[in-house]
């Protein structure tokens, strides 16, 4: 099962459903997602919340909206998928937008957004793209 898919199918639900509140099965990758999410604006905060009845955690994403101008995040994709996944070099990480989208990179030095990934002069797997 894929998690960051199922992260982006609940958020881009939500939005359609004109929701605010997501809760996303936890792992250590989506809350790095989530993380990266809220530092770049997307989300307003995020809470990790661990189960009554089993071992499985959760992580509960207040999205942010703003009256007038709507859902912070207007699209989100997986990129890198199953079977076909996605890498690229330093030289030839992705814009999302013009630059006002963000790129989320799997690289060996951990997940970041693809501008951070091209200061450090580093590329890896393509995980999503959010504007």
């Amino acid at each position: 099962m894929d998690l960051i898919a199922d992260s982006l199918t609940r958020i881009r639900n939500t939005i359609c459903s004109h929701q605010v509140r997501v809760h996303l099965t936890h792992s250590r990758v989506v809350e790095r997602i989530v993380e990266i999410m809220q530092e770049e604006g997307f989300v307003r905060k995020y809470h990790v919340l661990t189960a009554n009845d089993g071992p499985q955690k959760e992580i509960r994403v207040f999205l942010r909206k703003d009256p007038a101008l709507g859902y912070a995040i207007q699209e989100c994709k997986r990129v890198s998928k199953g079977k076909r996944r996605v890498y690229v070099g330093h030289k030839a990480l992705p814009k999302i937008k013009n630059g006002l989208g963000v790129a989320i990179i799997s690289t060996s030095k951990g997940i970041m957004t693809a501008e951070k990934a091209q200061k450090a002069q580093i590329g890896g797997e393509v995980l999503c793209s959010i504007f």
